[in-house]
């Protein structure tokens, strides 16, 4: 055995030790990019109440997670909320053999996933998004208790009577019989999934519904998502270069809806896990013509797609463009962006664009 695998197993062993010396309630995120935003939602509302300690952006591995474990968790910790990435089988098994989970959250679709419901004890609960098809396929996994959230039907958690504004979402929150208006300072409907699992969570921990309303209305925007900028010339920039979700991508570009400004997309069109088909790029590209003035395709891998799907929504073929140089598209194209703009940045595209748009952070 190496050196360096003999240290690997030493150091996730003592975690193991340390977690079980400890024993805080362990809370288990796994499925899509939701996972990072419920995990910090999740942190933000149980420390009403709780001492907590969550796992750093980024930190979801095996090894990464083992070192949280011996440097940050402490006895004064009731509470361990721990994201857990896995990219082949048995990899969420690893992560819960060091942080056993008492709560598990399933916020999307991860084939892995079915491996954090069968970690967890009879004793436990499930959390799981019910407008995920695949996540209700595999809540029989476990024998713990199942509790549902959604967005688009009745459950244990849900929201109605959804209204997104510039600088903040409102809804009516659902627990069980019990119902309240909630507002906060967030942007976009994709955040309310996320949310809803952090409520739930939290309702199952004990909290009612009043401190869980307070909880929601203290949340921030998370520095990776959605990001709003000052923006060249008085323009708004939305700053959403970290998104590589084809769900995201869609409530980002619905949300430019609620601007009474022109509406630009920029985009190379690249998306994550999808990159050998058109069909996303064709909804994607639909949902701009339907919601946008303008769309900047910075690559050309994918342009196709996205303007062919747009100019049959609606968008005519002198508001798209295909431009792959930045410093040409910044002079023909941005250097008319004002006060009248609102700027979507979708994925990641050349750092002068961006350098070029935004001035301040909001």
């Amino acid at each position: 055995m190496s050196i360096v695998l003999f240290q690997r197993k030493k150091i996730i062993h003592s975690a193991k030790i340390k977690v079980q010396k400890l024993n805080p309630i362990i809370v288990g995120i796994t499925g899509g990019d939701e996972k990072k935003s419920t995990k910090e939602f999740l942190h933000s509302i149980l420390s009403q109440k709780f001492a907590t300690l969550v796992t750093p952006q980024y930190v979801n591995t095996e090894i990464d997670i083992a070192q949280i474990v011996l440097h940050d968790l402490q006895l004064e910790h009731e509470i361990f909320i721990v994201e857990m990435e896995a990219h082949k089988k048995d990899e969420i098994q690893a992560l819960c053999k060091i942080t056993p989970p008492i709560i598990g959250v399933l916020t999307g679709s991860e084939q892995t996933a079915v491996e954090l419901l069968e970690a967890l004890p009879s004793s436990g609960a499930a959390i799981i998004n019910k407008d995920d098809s695949l996540c209700t396929t595999i809540a029989n996994k476990t024998s713990s208790l199942i509790q549902f959230y959604s967005i688009k039907d009745t459950a244990h958690i849900y929201a109605s009577h959804i209204y997104i504004a510039p600088f903040e979402i409102q809804f009516q929150l659902h627990i069980k019989d019990q119902t309240a208006n909630v507002r906060c300072a967030l942007y976009g409907s994709q955040v309310i999934p996320s949310i809803l699992a952090a409520a739930t969570v939290a309702h199952h921990l004990g909290l009612s519904l009043s401190e869980i309303v307070a909880g929601i209305e203290k949340l921030q925007p998370l520095p990776a998502m959605m990001l709003m900028r000052q923006g060249k010339n008085h323009s708004v920039i939305i700053d959403d270069q970290h998104n590589t979700n084809v769900h995201n991508f869609i409530a980002a570009i619905e949300y430019l809806s609620v601007w009474k400004k022109r509406k630009i997309v920029i985009t190379s069109g690249r998306i994550a896990l999808e990159k050998a088909a058109d069909s996303p790029h064709q909804f994607i590209g639909s949902c701009i013509g339907k919601n946008a003035d303008m769309l900047i395709i910075t690559a050309k891998d994918f342009a196709e797609p996205l303007q062919i799907a747009a100019k049959q929504a609606g968008l005519t073929e002198n508001y798209i463009h295909v431009e792959h140089r930045p410093q040409r598209l910044i002079r023909r194209i941005l250097s008319t962006v004002g006060e009248n703009d609102v700027v979507l940045i979708e994925g990641r595209v050349h750092p002068k664009i961006t350098r070029y748009l935004v001035t301040v952070t909001k």
